[in-house]
Parts: C-alpha cells; structure tokens; sequence
C-alpha cells in the first residue's frame, strides 16, 4: 500500500498550475489573487484520487490585535500558526506547519488567516506551479503612531516573535529533512 510520502509525491505529480486569475478591486486594492477556493477546488480531486487527507490537528498560536487603517477604518488583524497531517492512504502520516495572516474589518480576520495558512501548506509544500513568482501583495496601510495599535507592545517585541518563529521553522526543516 502507498505512504503518505509516496501519495504525497503522486499529488505532486498531478498537480498543476493556479493562476491568479481572481481579481480584488475596492478600497484602493486592484490586483489579482489565488485564494483558497482556487487551490482547494485543483488539488481536493487530486488528493481523493490518491487517497491522500489533510487535516489541521493543532492551532499552534493566535496572534491577534487591532489598528487603524490609513484611511481611518478599524481592522482586526490575526497571525494563526496551524500544524497539518497529511495521511496516505496506508495509514502512515507526516505533519508540517504554516503560518496565515489576515487583516479585516469585520470578525472574519481569525478565518481569513486559517485560509491562508492552509493555502500556503499547499502551495509549498507541493512545491505547486503558480505562474507567479511574486507572492500575493496585497496589505493594509497603517497609519503611523496608532492610537488604538493593540495586540504586540513594540515593534521589538514584534521582531521577537517572528525571529522565534523563524528559529522554530529552522528547527523544523533540520529534523525532518522530507
């Protein structure tokens, strides 16, 4: 029966390219973008095919605050780190981490940054032909000195959790080179 590896290498196989073909325009934002939907709808037919599940089986930290936007909009920002199980289909399994963000103005930011984490585990780690090598850029203009900035005490303290969240993937990819 085939391992998750094995599946997982299949799937690679089968993949093929997600353009950008969805186009965001409003607020100032003119762009095109991939969003989950596209990358769940080319690769969930696949990973059926091959036996093959992916699973979130830990939210590994929240990081949420809020800002105000440029333009004088409160958003609600949220950082989420979620560890995947891949299953083959005999049973076998591997897990790896990613990690979203999102802003928003309304209470979606938490499920926007679980959407892109998933999507980023699979772009990735299938190593998945996009037909743009630029990630997606879309942001949110902050306004400088934010009065109701809330969530991280500093830009320092900021640094700090990226610079442990780098040193954790680091760790990651030295213990399991697959």
């Amino acid at each position: 029966m085939t391992t998750a590896h094995e599946a997982w290498n299949d799937v690679m196989r089968d993949v093929r390219e997600i353009r950008k073909d969805e186009r965001a325009s409003g607020g100032g934002a003119n762009y095109n973008f991939r969003g989950i939907d596209a990358v769940m709808n080319a690769v969930g037919p696949i990973f059926r095919d091959h036996g093959v599940s992916c699973v979130p089986v830990e939210i590994k930290n929240v990081m949420t605050r809020d800002f105000t936007s440029k333009t004088g909009t409160r958003m609600h920002e949220a950082i989420v780190i979620v560890r995947y199980r891949v299953t083959g289909p005999d049973g076998s399994s591997f897990e790896g981490e990613s990690i979203g963000e999102s802003s928003d103005s309304s209470d979606k930011a938490v499920a926007q940054a679980m959407s892109v984490a998933l999507r980023t585990f699979l772009l990735q780690g299938l190593t998945m032909p996009t037909d743009d090598p630029d990630p997606d850029h879309s942001w949110t203009d902050r306004e400088a000195n934010d009065p109701i900035e809330q969530g991280w005490d500093s830009a320092e303290q900021r640094e700090a959790e990226f610079a442990a969240l780098a040193a954790r993937a680091k760790a990651l990819s030295d213990d399991n080179p697959a």
